[in-house]
């Protein structure tokens, strides 16, 4: 019994040491190491006349599809089948005229609607008329599309974008939709949703001064949040544009993603933070581990320790790694985490008044 007890006395540390490790081992077969990358072949308008659908690539996890059709024959019909989906549709409101505007695609979507599920037309409309409807908001209709009818208008949520009427490119109201879709995210991630499909809405190719490309998916790609929800993001083009507004709009995905990853690199880890921590704390407790026994209330109190630590020392991080790219924040980051984890038992133990002789008196 003595050589069981003395046994588990001295596995017990090395349990403690391991368990951020296992904890790691497991965020790394759930989750991808990198929070964003680029697909290969790059999206091409060719590719895409081509094969009607392409991957753009992944953005803080949420994976980019382009699809080149119509709603009447969908490319993107695997992406809405399973799981709860939604489209993002624009209504259009006026300053002079507090009436809405749906817009070609909202008239054809009411139009769907009244053949697959009349109750959903008439809610659409309701809401519509319901004069709450203001410039920069979302909002949600459930729709209750019985399953033989989901062939035909495949999704269980309208999200409803409201615009400006008057907004053009160049204006101050081209941005409504941007300054959108932080609200937007939030509400699909709210109603757990699998595929969101985005199709340019405001975009008008016979008007010359319609809004660009570049008010859509720029701030849609920068306003994504690290989470799996929506999974898929589908950027819907329409099949009958003229190659010009199809190439217009090709290179506008170019754009935005190019100007994401300028920001955030294809090199940064997914919980970059987080997952270095995990990596570190058994460094730091095995550097503690010559001077203080690891019990459950040595470790409850030196790992918690660490972590603050860290936080803190990650301001300096940032000051020092300002116009580094993410693998040089990431280095700086290894060194200086690990610096401290090596360490600890010494950093811990400095006092300021340690550092000054006492005051004499005069």
């Amino acid at each position: 019994m003595w050589k069981t007890l003395g046994l588990r006395r001295a596995l017990l540390p090395w349990v403690y040491i391991a368990f951020p490790l296992v904890l790691l081992a497991g965020d790394l077969a759930v989750f991808p190491l990198f929070e964003s990358s680029v697909a290969a072949p790059p999206l091409s308008v060719e590719s895409l006349v081509r094969a009607r659908r392409q991957h753009v690539g992944r953005i803080r996890l949420h994976e980019i599809e382009a699809t080149l059709d119509t709603l009447d024959n969908p490319a993107f019909a695997a992406e809405v089948r399973d799981g709860p989906s939604a489209i993002v549709i624009p209504c259009f409101v006026a300053s002079f005229d507090p009436e809405p505007l749906v817009g070609e695609l909202g008239k054809y979507v009411q139009g769907r609607l009244n053949g697959v599920s009349p109750s959903d037309s008439a809610n659409l409309s309701a809401l519509l008329n319901s004069g709450r409807l203001d410039k920069g908001s979302v909002d949600d209709l459930a729709l209750h599309i019985a399953p033989k009818s989901r062939a035909a208008f495949p999704f269980d949520h309208l999200f409803i974008v409201t615009l400006a009427r008057e907004s053009e490119h160049g204006t101050p109201d081209e941005g409504v939709f941007g300054n959108a879709v932080p609200r937007l995210m939030q509400m699909a991630a709210a109603k757990r949703i699998v595929a969101l499909v985005v199709l340019a809405i405001g975009y008008n190719w016979a008007n010359k001064h319609s809004i660009s490309f570049d008010s859509i998916y720029e701030p849609l790609f920068n306003g994504l949040q690290s989470s799996s929800i929506p999974k898929t993001i589908v950027l819907d083009l329409y099949h009958d544009w003229p190659t010009f507004s199809i190439e217009h709009a090709v290179g506008a995905i170019h754009t935005g993603v190019d100007h994401f990853l300028l920001a955030n690199p294809t090199t940064q880890f997914y919980r970059q933070e987080v997952r270095l921590l995990l990596l570190l704390v058994p460094l730091c407790l095995l550097a503690t581990k010559r001077y203080v026994p690891l019990t459950l209330r040595s470790v409850a109190i030196i790992a918690p320790a660490y972590v603050v630590l860290c936080h803190g020392a990650d301001m300096f991080v940032n000051l020092v790694a300002t116009g580094l790219s993410g693998v040089g924040r990431t280095l700086v980051q290894v060194l200086v985490f690990g610096s401290l984890a090596f360490l600890f038992p010494k950093v811990v133990r400095w006092r300021a008044d340690t550092l000054f002789p006492p005051e004499t008196p005069p």
